[in-house]
């Protein structure tokens, strides 16, 4: 332990000097490196800043084209609406019509009732053939014109949906 103190103060001027210089040369060292690591961080930050802003224009980008998408959806939903009061004033009508015809029906049939009461004895066999089959045509009809009326209700409603969805797309996708 004696031998290096002696060492120690023989070279002191030799250790000071190396000593100042390792602590210059480790200042140094951190100095430079601290300048490079805030040089880095600032590039990361401004591409970080310019990522965001890039993300914030697409998004307002995509807002707006979204919007107008939704417009475009709205009027198109509106000119259906439109179509589907037509088709129901035009149904109303029909419906209308279809009354008529079927208070006429029913008056032939009650005619026909009334008629077939009246004939004499001796053609009652062919008028009751006659009044049946007559009966059974103007039921027949009868119903055949509900059920029209019925199918015409779910067309008008599958075309008028048909053509809106159709519409929608073509809008939406810009055809």
């Amino acid at each position: 332990m004696i031998n290096i103190v002696k060492i120690l103060l023989h070279y002191w001027k030799f250790f000071s000097v190396v000593s100042i210089f390792l602590l210059i040369l480790s200042a140094v060292y951190r100095t430079g490196f601290a300048v490079s690591e805030s040089r880095w961080a600032e590039k990361w930050q401004k591409r970080d800043i310019e990522d965001a802003q890039n993300r914030s224009k697409d998004e307002i980008a995509k807002r707006e084209e979204e919007h107008d998408r939704q417009i475009l959806i709205d009027q198109v939903n509106h000119h259906a609406q439109k179509q589907l009061e037509t088709a129901h004033a035009e149904a109303t009508a029909a419906h209308s019509s279809a009354d008529k015809l079927q208070r006429t029906i029913e008056k032939l049939r009650q005619q026909t009732l009334t008629d077939s009461g009246r004939k004499d004895a001796d053609t009652s066999g062919t008028r009751a053939a006659e009044t049946r089959s007559t009966i059974l045509l103007t039921k027949l009809l009868a119903e055949s014109v509900e059920r029209n009326r019925q199918l015409a209700g779910y067309a008008d409603q599958a075309r008028v949906n048909g053509t809106t969805c159709e519409k929608a797309w073509d809008e939406v996708m810009g055809n």
